[in-house]
Order: structure tokens, then C-alpha cells, then sequence
């Protein structure tokens, strides 16, 4: 039952003894072990507070009785070593700085709604239960931002569904005992979301490993930027969820799987593949010496009609690259005018001159070497003989 403080800036805080009551600070990583046997919780703390900004790692399964307080640095768990709440138990201050990357599971015997305070390490990505029935039920959560299984197998638009999101998806599970619940999912501004309002809650059917709508007029807040949607019907089996939309709305226009920028005797070969477009009308590719400005290197039309479920690999060539380090980006714009900018790529390229002349040969005293200045485009060379 007591509270401890893990000193911001610790390189390695471990609690020790049956109840928790003490801690040591040593330099190898961020821990919290030794309350439990592996797997399994009993005793754990009354309050526990995150103020650390290097983070803590969980080796051991850790249950919060009362409160956990999240103020800056994640709490890294597993499967095994675990973060649980107890019944009453609750959270406060999650966000982008501060949560749980990780499953988090949950003890109830009440109808009230949890909230997991998930994410992946940069992103604050929570999910919701709130159980349906009195009987004691532990759930458990953890946030993936990854692509869904079978993400392109769907019910179909006559169910309501017309496309799930392809960059995440949400692990909820029933750990133990029966009650359903009604599943909540959280956005934010990176989630691709534009229309709220045709947002759906999707549920991967494990049967018949198909992605299906959960409800009919689930129950949404917020705006484009941030918000959340909430089931309107329990969910009776638990496996991947995430946000779909009921039309061809919402989610990003393109599963991008890779995008790359090498070297090559003509300049700079663009590849990028993707696994599937939705409403896409066109592709740019950009170039820059900074990483501020840019300019647009070729565009690249989407595949006909904007959709597509298969892989799909593109190339170019940029054969007026820069000279040195430079930088390359790619942006998809869908046919609402809708503009999605991906993290750019660096490569450093040095173009071979065309003719270098030198002269006289042989000498004795003086060599001559001439050569055209664009060759070096203003930057730094040297010559070794």
C-alpha cells in the first residue's frame, strides 16, 4: 500500500520484496520486477505514478489496485509481464508522452467503461470496454500500428462496411471469464480520418476470417483531427477490431509498404510499393537539399478507378538529382483533393564528371587539372593522386 516516486531521469528502478516496498536505481534499463512470480499477480500497488521520461519496463506482471498516474515516459509491458487494473482501479493522464506500450489488461464486475491507455511509443491510442454484465470478467488490450490481418476481406457495403483502416488495429481479448462488452476505439490527426460520421466499430470474425461491422449507429465524438467511436451493440467474441468506415471514406487512401531512393549511373531510382489504394487519383514525388523545400520531381497517376486490394510496386528515375545529400519524399492525393505526405528518405549521390582534363603529361613541376564547375553544384571536393 505504499506510494513511491521513480526519480525522473533514472536509468534503472527496480521494486523488490512481496509487496513492493522498496526500490534500487542501477544503470542498465528501466525495470519493475520481482513483485510477483512470473505470470502471475496477487499483490501489487495501491498507487503507482510515470514521471519518468526515460520510461519503465515492466519483468514482472504488475496489478494497480487503485490508481496509475501517467505524467511523462511509457510503461513498456508483454505478454507475460503484464500491467492489470483491478476492479476499482483507474488511470489519469494519458497522452502521446506518457502510456502503455503493450497488452494492459483489465478486472471487472461492473457496467462502467475502462479505458486502456495505449499506444506504441509516439502515439497515445486507447480503446474502450464497457462490459455488459455484473460477472466478474478480466479483459485485456494492446494497440498495433501495423496492418490488420486480411485487411482486405470484408462483409461488404450491404453490411455497411465498405473498407477497414490498413495502418492499425486493436488486440482485445476476453482473459477470463463471460460478460460481453461494447468496444470503444480512439483517432487522432494521424488516424485518416475525414469523416467522422461514417465511421464504423470492425470486428475481424476469426470464423470466417472476414472483417465485419460491430452495430448499426455506433456512438461518435469528436472531429476529424481527434475523437471516438463507440459500439452500439456488445460484442459476444473478441479478436483484432478497428476503425472502418461505411463508405468510401475515411482511412488512408494507400497502404504504403515501402518507399525507397538509391543511387544509380543516371541519378536517383525511386521505388515504393504499396498493398492497396482507396479513392487515390495520384502520386507526387519531391525533392530537397533541406528537408524544408521542396520541389516536385514527377507524378505518377493511381490505378484506374482510385481501389485497389493488390500489391502494387512503382518506379522512377530522377536523372537531375542533386549533387551530394539530398532528400526525397512521397505525397498521395485522393480525387476529394484529400493531400497525405509520407516521411521522407535521404541518399547522398555524387555525380561523376564528365571530362577532367590535365595537363601537361608528363611534368615535373606543375599539373593543370580542368574540369566544368557545375560538375560540383557549389560543394566541397577532393582529389587524391
Amino acid at each position: 500500500s505504499a506510494t513511491h516516486s521513480i526519480p525522473n531521469g533514472a536509468t534503472r528502478v527496480r521494486f523488490y520484496g512481496f509487496l513492493g516496498y522498496g526500490y534500487g536505481i542501477g544503470v542498465d534499463d528501466v525495470s519493475i520486477s520481482g513483485i510477483n512470480p512470473v505470470g502471475v499477480v496477487s499483490e501489487g500497488f495501491d498507487n503507482l505514478s510515470c514521471s519518468n521520461s526515460s520510461g519503465i519496463l515492466f519483468s514482472s506482471p504488475v496489478k494497480i489496485n487503485t490508481l496509475l498516474a501517467l505524467n511523462s515516459g511509457d510503461i513498456t509491458t508483454s505478454s507475460v509481464n503484464y500491467l492489470e487494473f483491478d476492479e476499482d482501479a483507474t488511470v489519469s493522464g494519458a497522452s502521446d508522452a506518457s502510456h502503455v506500450v503493450g497488452p494492459v489488461r483489465k478486472v471487472t464486475n461492473a457496467t462502467q467503461q475502462f479505458i486502456f491507455p495505449i499506444g506504441n511509443g509516439s502515439e497515445y491510442k486507447a480503446s474502450t470496454i464497457t462490459p455488459s454484465s455484473t460477472t466478474a470478467t478480466t479483459w485485456s488490450s494492446e494497440y498495433f500500428a501495423s496492418t490488420p490481418p486480411n485487411n482486405s476481406s470484408v462483409t461488404g457495403a450491404a453490411a455497411g462496411l465498405d473498407h477497414v483502416f490498413t495502418d492499425f488495429y486493436w488486440d482485445i481479448s476476453r482473459v477470463s471469464g463471460t460478460a460481453n462488452g461494447f468496444v470503444g476505439l480512439y483517432w487522432n490527426s494521424n488516424s485518416g480520418v475525414d469523416v467522422p460520421s461514417e465511421l464504423v466499430v470492425s470486428h475481424y470474425n476469426t470464423v470466417g476470417a472476414v472483417w465485419e461491422k460491430v452495430g448499426t449507429t455506433p456512438v461518435i465524438t469528436g472531429n476529424a483531427s481527434a475523437g471516438n467511436i463507440l459500439a452500439d451493440e456488445e460484442s459476444t467474441s473478441f479478436s483484432p477490431f478497428t476503425l472502418g468506415s461505411g463508405t468510401g471514406n475515411n482511412g488512408l487512401p494507400i497502404d504504403l509498404l515501402s518507399f525507397s531512393a538509391d543511387c544509380v549511373s543516371e541519378g536517383v531510382e525511386i521505388n515504393f510499393s504499396v498493398a492497396s489504394q482507396v479513392n487515390n487519383e495520384f502520386f507526387t514525388i519531391e525533392r530537397s537539399e533541406n528537408a524544408i523545400d521542396w520541389v516536385v520531381v514527377d507524378q505518377i497517376n493511381g490505378v484506374e478507378g482510385g481501389n485497389s486490394n493488390s500489391e502494387m510496386n512503382y518506379q522512377l528515375t530522377d536523372n537531375d538529382n542533386y549533387n551530394g545529400l539530398s532528400y526525397y519524399r512521397l505525397k498521395q492525393q485522393d480525387f476529394d483533393g484529400v493531400v497525405k505526405e509520407f516521411s521522407p528518405v535521404s541518399v547522398s549521390c555524387i555525380k561523376p564528371i564528365s571530362e577532367i582534363n590535365v595537363y601537361p603529361n608528363p611534368t615535373s613541376s606543375i599539373l593543370n587539372l580542368e574540369f566544368e564547375f557545375e560538375d560540383f553544384n557549389n560543394s566541397e571536393a577532393s582529389i587524391e593522386i
